[in-house]
């Protein structure tokens, strides 16, 4: 809280008109916000330039408590990135999570993929699958760095391509890290197609708590134009037959992801969230096309899956999609969290031949084998990937009215548009990013959507654990 002295009008607000005549306001980069009826606007006004207080009333003291004003010379970005990121990157004390590139491959051919796309930018390099010694050791290696970190709870997740190709290695690996970890819980996911899991499989995720997102892209007809096995075969009854063993052993189905394309976003309507809401699913995460944008503008697309996502609310379904990780984070804020929660940056991603790699789906040079993480760790590599996923310090973010809420969720985009000369893909997903995030903000309900679970920040504990608003608000 400032002491009294001259304050100002934060400039890292945002403000989001809403229908009733009022104005939600959310701080770009701590994700505070406020609903402020029209005298509150005018007193908010009244600070755009520095101005002496002789005393905090309740209105200015619950405007400064969400750093709504400030003290003249305060540096919120120095200060946020501070409180972000407090620990060098080379110590890794921020990670908090092991991401394993189970199997980069996939038993699957759709078009839009663009795992395969950044993949095949280095040709010299083939798409593998991560063998159990591989896994193993990245494991020691991170826990023994997180030994030495302040985290108590831990995340694995397992990645791909179709990570159940290797479902020897997601459970193996998931038993392993649990009996490494006696400080805390190892909360287990992953992201799956489905069409690979059996009756022994899902009972053997269930078992050990390890959670799931779920592949569909729209209704039968929908889904089957674009998600086609290699032989160009459909495959929407095998996904909705493999969520359903999933569902029927108690395996925690945390969201399904959709994407859309611009042939199919037209199709998608009430049914699919009705045949959704049917099998028992509560969290929709719909994902637009990332390298042919499904429509030019991206404020239309917002607005066209705003009115999708009006569809899944009045079938009690949450949708969120790329934007997701900005409206979460001003809802775990409001809810009392002190900060946005830290997205990449907290990972530690390896891929399939054992070598920390800056991205899930890494398109460039890797950043040093994961068997002597200390020396990745400090290396140069290492420090400039850290910096530029610090929250607040991303360099395509600086400025952005989301930059601390969304944390360079759209830069993959750009290290594809980079390495082929394709232009507009970073921009047309960071303008969707923002869009809906104020299409979001706007509505009644626009810091307190339904919480939906994602594989990047679980908080289910696994079954079976190793031992050891004021006046100035409307």
């Amino acid at each position: 809280m400032p002491s009294v002295g001259p304050l100002v009008r934060s400039r890292f607000l945002v403000r989001v008109p809403r229908p009733d005549g009022d104005a939600a306001y959310f701080h770009s980069l701590f994700g505070t916000s406020l609903v402020l009826n029209p005298a509150a606007e005018a007193l908010l006004d009244g600070f755009a330039a520095p101005t002496p207080v002789d005393r905090l009333t309740s209105e200015l003291r619950t405007l400064a408590a969400k750093r709504f004003l400030v003290e003249a010379s305060a540096d919120e970005r120095a200060e946020f990135v501070r409180h972000m990121r407090p620990n060098a990157p080379e110590t890794g004390a921020h990670l908090q999570g092991l991401l394993l590139l189970a199997a980069e491959q996939c038993n699957l051919a759709c078009p839009y993929c663009i795992k395969d796309k950044l993949m095949d930018l280095r040709p010299e390099r083939p798409q593998a699958r991560i063998a159990v010694e591989t896994a193993r050791h990245a494991i020691d290696a991170f826990l023994a760095v997180a030994e030495r970190g302040p985290h108590t709870d831990l995340g694995l997740q397992f990645r791909g391509g179709e990570a159940l190709l290797n479902a020897e290695v997601v459970l193996d690996a998931t038993r392993y890290m649990r009996a490494g970890w006696t400080r805390g819980d190892v909360a287990v996911s992953m992201v799956s197609n489905a069409t690979l899991v059996t009756d022994a499989l899902a009972h053997s995720l269930a078992e050990l708590g390890i959670t799931v997102e779920v592949s569909i892209d729209g209704p039968r007809a929908v889904h089957d134009l674009v998600r086609i096995t290699k032989g160009g075969r459909p495959t929407y009854d095998r996904v909705v037959a493999g969520l359903a063993r999933l569902v029927a052993a108690g395996v925690e189905v945390t969201n399904v992801n959709t994407t859309v394309t611009a042939e199919t976003l037209p199709l998608i309507d009430a049914s699919f969230f009705a045949e959704l809401a049917r099998l028992g699913v509560r969290h929709v995460n719909l994902e637009p096309d990332v390298l042919r944008p499904v429509l030019a503008d991206p404020r239309e697309l917002a607005a066209r899956v705003l009115e999708l996502r009006a569809l899944a609310n009045a079938h009690g379904l949450e949708l969120l999609g790329c934007w997701g990780r900005a409206v979460r984070a001003l809802s775990l804020v409001r809810q009392g969290e002190s900060l946005p929660p830290p997205a990449d940056y907290a990972l530690l991603i390896v891929d399939a031949l054992g070598h920390v790699v800056p991205w899930e789906y890494n398109g460039v040079a890797d950043l040093g084998p994961v068997a002597d993480l200390s020396a990745v760790l400090a290396s140069e590599g290492f420090r400039r990937h850290a910096e530029s996923r610090s929250a607040g310090r991303i360099p395509e973010c600086v400025g952005c009215e989301v930059e601390g809420l969304c944390q360079g969720n759209a830069s993959t985009t750009l290290v594809y548009e980079r390495a082929t000369g394709r232009s507009g893909l970073f921009e047309h997903r960071c303008e969707l990013i923002r869009a809906m995030t104020r299409g979001v903000v706007a509505t009644a309900n626009a810091f307190d959507p339904p919480s939906p679970r994602s594989s990047r920040r679980q908080r289910r504990r696994p079954r079976r654990r190793r031992g050891a608003g004021s006046a100035a608000a409307s």
